[in-house]
């Protein structure tokens, strides 16, 4: 690449990087230091959470200190132990000026490395796909470089187990999960990109702090003419832009968020966990039984079929998907455009998973009591989430909140809300209800543990 060019693209590459505090600190301490402390940095999160930013964040802090880096990404070959080894011994000559002979072993690198003056880095972007040989890098060769290389890892998936069972990587490794951007960060990237403070608003809501989702909107909004821009701010009557709306942008994410579906059903059952609160193997069963060509039917009451089973197993596997007490739910990104991608592509499908969960959870509210039933009444209204005779009176956060009994200390909060919105005599005998009824009290929880509502059966 044209050097001025080149120069100029990580020139705005670092101008729109935001967040990331702890992990640039964290970093810039390494660098700041003599030697190596921690050789082995490793970051994981989601498509598009900005791991690749990050990497090139960090490669331009380690330049500025002349500290030589060499990047290489699992995509460009084949997770075998030959194909690293051809990979990095081009890379390490190139950069290096080294001689390192084709016949040399991946496990002689590090004999080659140690002749380098000063620190170096070796970064290994989409470190997932290095699975195969994951064992091999952790017990072969890593263990033989010098004490002078670093190495960062960037994937979707945390590290296999070894890594923190093992007493000695534990104190070599330093591990990031990436989360979403504050609202604050999101604001500032729209900001350098030049979009308005009352343009913002709906960019953030629609995007969850999820950097890629953020830029690919930004990018649609930028691109409409300057007429067709709405003001979102009020002074208009415009209508809302909505990044869902535009299929490009809902395919190009999901292309980011899920790499690979094996099947037609593990497509359905993808899109019927986005559908719905909390994803059970039972749920599953119901919302999938019209697809055709899988035996959905159970082995017994209590035992799903197998399936079911194995999809229920490839959900819970995916980085998108997340687990709580009362089973499976995607990333609220992963919700919205997987949502959005159905209903345009296939309607007809939306509305058969919509109507089989329906059917569930009406079926669970007049056979269950107590907690079970309230929680099927939240999943029931959450199903009905986008009509407009819920949504403007409920504020979803998603699948971030908790529903449980409540607590000791919930009790008295939730008397003084009926004290404060019903009077005296309602708090009175809400008192009564819920010491004698104490089951019964079910509470809803922001993400930070604090009540936030209650319901009381």
């Amino acid at each position: 690449m044209n050097s001025a060019l080149s120069a100029r693209l990580q020139q705005a590459r670092h101008r729109l990087f935001v967040g990331r505090p702890a992990e640039l600190a964290s970093w810039l301490s390494a660098l700041d230091s003599t030697e190596w402390e921690i050789p082995i940095w490793h970051v994981h999160g989601l498509g598009g959470m900005g791991k690749t930013s990050l990497l090139r964040e960090w490669k331009r802090a380690a330049q500025e200190r002349g500290v030589r880096v060499v990047t290489l990404d699992a995509r460009d070959f084949e997770p075998t132990v030959e194909a690293i080894g051809a990979v990095l011994r081009e890379q390490l000559n190139e950069t290096f000026k080294l001689d390192i002979e084709p016949s040399a072993k991946p496990t002689e690198l590090g004999a080659a490395l140690d002749k380098v003056e000063g620190r170096l880095v070796i970064q290994i972007d989409t470190y997932e796909l290095l699975a195969p040989v994951d064992d091999w890098l952790r017990e072969n060769f890593l263990p033989q470089l010098p004490a002078n290389v670093a190495i960062n890892l960037a994937g979707r998936n945390p590290l296999p187990l070894p890594w923190h069972s093992d007493s000695g990587w534990q104190e070599l490794l330093r591990s990031f999960d990436l989360g979403a951007l504050t609202v604050d960060e999101s604001c500032e990237y729209l900001q350098r990109r030049g979009i308005a403070g009352g343009a913002r608003t709906n960019l953030l809501s629609w995007a969850h702090g999820h950097p890629l989702a953020l830029s690919l909107a930004a990018d649609v909004w930028l691109q409409k003419p300057l007429e067709e821009q709405p003001d979102l701010g009020g002074n208009s009557g415009g209508d809302d832009f909505r990044p869902g709306d535009v299929p490009q942008l809902v395919g190009s994410l999901l292309g980011h968020l899920i790499s690979e579906v094996p099947t037609k059903a593990h497509r359905a059952a993808l899109e019927a966990c986005a559908t719905v609160a909390v994803m059970s193997e039972e749920l599953l069963a119901d919302m999938l039984a019209p697809l055709p060509g899988v035996d959905f039917e159970a082995t017994s009451s209590q035992t799903p079929s197998p399936d079911i089973r194995a999809l229920f197993e490839w959900l819970r596997s995916l980085s998108v998907i997340q687990a709580n007490r009362f089973g499976l739910f995607p990333h609220d990104l992963a919700r919205e455009v997987l949502v959005a991608d159905l209903r345009w592509r296939n309607p007809q499908w939306h509305a058969q998973l919509h109507s089989s969960a329906r059917e569930h959870y009406l079926r669970q509210i007049h056979q269950a009591t107590g907690g079970e039933q309230q929680r099927a009444i939240f999943d029931c209204l959450f199903l009905h989430r986008m009509s407009p005779a819920v949504a403007p009176y409920l504020q979803w956060n998603d699948s971030r909140c908790v529903i449980e009994v409540a607590r000791q200390g919930d009790v008295e909060t939730c008397l003084q809300w009926v004290g404060r919105h019903e009077g005296a005599e309602s708090k009175r005998l809400a008192a009564h209800w819920f010491a004698l009824q104490p089951e019964n009290l079910i509470v809803i929880r922001s993400p930070g543990g604090q009540p936030q509502g209650f319901v009381f059966q």
